[in-house]
């Protein structure tokens, strides 16, 4: 699949690792996302008639598939790719034809963009205050354990901070 920036020459490779710099690496951690918001954007398209059921179901499909890779970390995004959209689009095209191309159908790519890192930051804001949780606990247990232990008055040479 040609580079959704592709002029028809070619680009200074200094040029291009510089653009592309991590983008690969980073883009890992919204493949999940990118999946998930595919099969809703998939159902959708199948709701108005833009796809018929037989296409829907085989975009799903990958798309669970390529999410089970994602999570597991396998999912590979060449820097050829550009990004994980297109990483995404060649996988489905290449599984399924076609139908793959019209996934993206009525949304642009600054919607995949803003839905894949909305889906990811909503994903790890819970994770993060989950992870929270389980830190006070901890530190709450810990307090209860060793609440009647004894604090220092100094500390480098100095009164000790309460």
């Amino acid at each position: 699949m040609a580079k959704l920036w592709d002029k028809g020459y070619d680009l200074d490779p200094l040029v291009e690792r510089f653009s592309v710099g991590r983008d690969p690496e980073l883009d890992r951690a919204l493949v999940t996302a990118d999946a998930a918001a595919g099969v809703a954007h998939a159902r959708m398209l199948r709701s108005i008639g833009l796809i018929d059921t037989e296409e829907v179901e085989a975009l799903i499909a990958v798309l669970r598939a390529i999410a089970r890779e994602g999570a597991a970390g396998t999912f590979r995004i060449e820097r050829s790719d550009e990004d994980v959209h297109t990483a995404l689009e060649s996988r489905l095209t290449a599984a399924i034809g076609t139908a793959g191309e019209r996934l993206h159908l009525g949304r642009s790519r600054n919607d995949q963009v803003l839905t894949a890192l909305r889906l990811y930051l909503r994903d790890a804001a819970g994770d993060l205050a989950r992870r929270t949780g389980d830190l006070v606990a901890a530190l709450t247990a810990l307090g209860e354990r060793n609440g009647s232990v004894a604090l220092p008055g100094y500390t480098h040479m100095q009164h000790a901070m309460p």
